[in-house]
């Protein structure tokens, strides 16, 4: 969970952003987009509200996605043959919780749910942030994926939450709101992001180049060379620093130039 100091209000009635921010919180959860793409007609597998102003209820899938619904790639995955005695336990448990489900699709058992719970002063708020948290205070949440150095993606939920117990301040001048729906806002800012890491590696990966090219190229001398080559400079320098009214030479592939009339 992170503090955050940047959290827009929601648009106001013209549809227009407000130019208000408000402090907040940012929460980052772990999830497993398989559910939601196994069932994308529902229900909500990660859902969050505000239970008061002081309580914030996080709900998620009670079991893993893989152990629920891929046992034998956990058989194979092992580091030693599983028992039949835990196979069994598994496809016992697993099977009785599925068809549990199909008699009670709205057991609560599928869930588990996190409560946090902030001391005062805080008081928290989603619907001053987002237009769809109703009476209920739905908290919103992005979704995200990032892969790292060895090319795994793993997979986040980050809700928003504002405090009110802090008022909100002006921040600057917004432009109207942009007239696409919220999920292409929400590919929109990604592709934004990625966009901006391509540009960065490329820089990095540029000037490597160049540190290279010029590691190289002073590979070529010996350090004998380099300091000659730097001491022929300098003493060009002062011999110029020396003659401040000379005229520059007509001839540019004279050795020294005609200094002087």
């Amino acid at each position: 969970m992170y503090s955050v100091d940047d959290l827009p209000e929601k648009p106001g009635k013209d549809g227009n952003p407000t130019g208000y921010v408000y402090k907040g919180f940012f929460v980052l959860l772990p999830i497993d987009p398989r559910f939601i793409e196994d069932n994308p007609e529902g229900p909500r597998f990660y859902y969050s509200r505000c239970m008061t102003s002081r309580q914030m209820m996080i709900r998620m899938p009670a079991w893993n996605y893989t152990v629920l619904n891929q046992q034998a790639a956990i058989e194979i995955g092992s580091s030693r043959p599983m028992t039949n005695s835990i196979i069994d336990a598994m496809d016992i448990t697993r099977n009785g919780y599925k068809e549990l489900l199909k008699k009670q699709p709205q057991t609560d058992l599928q869930w588990k749910v996190l409560n946090l719970n902030f001391d005062a002063p805080v008081q928290l708020s989603s619907s001053v942030i987002y237009d769809g948290a109703g009476d209920a205070e739905v908290v919103e949440w992005d979704y995200i994926d990032v892969t790292d150095s060895k090319g795994q993606t793993v997979h986040f939920a980050g809700f928003r939450v504002a405090r009110t117990d802090i008022q909100r301040v002006k921040k600057g001048k917004h432009a109207d709101a942009p007239k696409i729906s919220e999920d292409a806002e929400k590919l929109q800012r990604v592709q934004q992001q990625r966009a901006l890491a391509h540009q960065q590696q490329a820089q990095a990966a540029a000037m490597a180049h160049q540190q290279q090219a010029a590691s190289a190229l002073v590979a070529q001398f010996t350090p004998e060379q380099i300091n000659a080559m730097l001491a022929q400079a300098q003493a060009a320098q002062q011999k110029q620093a020396a003659q401040p009214n000379a005229a520059p030479s007509s001839n540019a592939g004279g050795a020294g130039g005609q200094g002087g009339p």
